[in-house]
C-alpha cells in the first residue's frame, strides 16, 4: 500500500488553503489523501481466467472488422491492474499485435497515476501476484529493490487522473474493470458511476466487479462457470 499524507501535514495544507479561491486544490489534497490505494498484480484470479477463458475470445470475434480492443481499469491505483491487462493480451493472444488495443487507468490520486505510469515496482509490491515467470519475460531488474516493466507492455497502457462521478475518458470500452471500488461510495454515489459507466460502454462490452457487488439496473448479469460478469443494458 502506497502512504497516505500524514494528518498533521493534511491538516497544515487545509488551513493554508481556506481561501475560497483554492477550494479546487484542497478537494484534491483530501482526495490523495483518503484514496484506498490497496492492489496487486492479477489480483482475485477469476476476472482475468474469465477474460482469458471466454470474454476476450469473443470480443476478438466481435470487433475484427474494427480490430480495435479499449480496456478501462476504473480505480486503478499504481497501475497493477492495467499491466496485469497488458500482460494478459501480449501473452495469450498475439493476433491483437496488429489490432489497436488500448488500456487506460483511471485514479482520482494523482500521485497514484504517476507512480503508475513509471511502471517501476519493489520487490514487495513485486511479490505480491506476479509469477516469477510472468516477472522474467516482461521486467528487468534495476538495483537490488526495484523491477521496471517493459515497454512492449507499457506502451499499451495509459493513466489519467479523474473522477468516476465526472469521467473524462472519451471513449468506449469492450472492457471495463470497476473491482472493489463501489463499496467506498455512498449509494446515490455508485448509482451515478454506474450511469457514466454504462454511457462508456457497446452492447457486446463487458464489465467486472468485485465479489460481492451489484451492478443494478443498467446491466444484466451473465455467469460462467460461477463466474459472474455484466453488459449493459441497450435500449432503444
Amino acid at each position: 500500500m502506497q502512504p497516505r499524507v500524514a494528518s498533521a501535514d493534511l491538516a497544515a495544507k487545509l488551513m493554508r488553503m481556506a481561501r475560497p479561491q483554492k477550494l479546487a486544490t484542497m478537494h484534491r489534497v483530501v482526495a490523495e489523501a483518503m484514496t484506498t490505494k490497496e492492489t496487486s498484480f492479477f489480483r482475485d484470479l477469476l476476472p482475468f481466467h474469465l477474460l482469458h477463458d471466454r470474454l476476450i475470445p469473443e470480443l476478438i470475434a466481435a470487433r475484427e472488422k474494427e480490430r480495435r480492443l479499449y480496456l478501462w481499469s476504473a480505480g486503478s491505483a499504481t497501475g497493477q491492474e492495467a499491466y496485469s491487462l497488458a500482460m494478459l493480451l501480449h501473452d495469450r493472444f498475439p493476433q491483437l499485435d496488429e489490432w489497436d488495443v488500448r488500456i487506460v487507468g483511471t485514479d482520482v490520486s494523482g500521485v497514484a497515476c504517476e507512480y503508475a505510469r513509471r511502471g517501476r515496482y519493489s520487490r514487495f509490491e513485486i511479490n505480491r501476484g506476479l509469477p516469477v515467470s510472468l516477472l522474467v519475460r516482461h521486467f528487468e531488474r534495476e538495483g537490488e529493490e526495484v523491477w521496471r516493466i517493459h515497454e512492449e507492455v507499457r506502451r499499451r497502457v495509459s493513466f489519467e487522473q479523474g473522477d468516476l462521478l465526472e469521467p473524462r475518458v472519451g471513449m468506449t470500452f469492450d472492457v471495463v474493470l470497476l473491482r472493489n471500488v463501489l463499496p467506498y461510495l455512498v449509494a446515490e454515489e455508485r448509482a451515478e458511476v454506474l450511469r457514466a459507466v454504462h454511457g462508456r460502454m457497446h452492447e457486446k462490452s463487458v464489465m467486472l466487479l468485485g465479489d460481492a457487488e451489484e451492478a443494478g439496473s443498467l446491466f444484466e448479469e451473465a455467469v460462467d462457470r460461477e463466474r459472474v460478469f455484466y453488459r449493459p443494458i441497450v435500449t432503444g
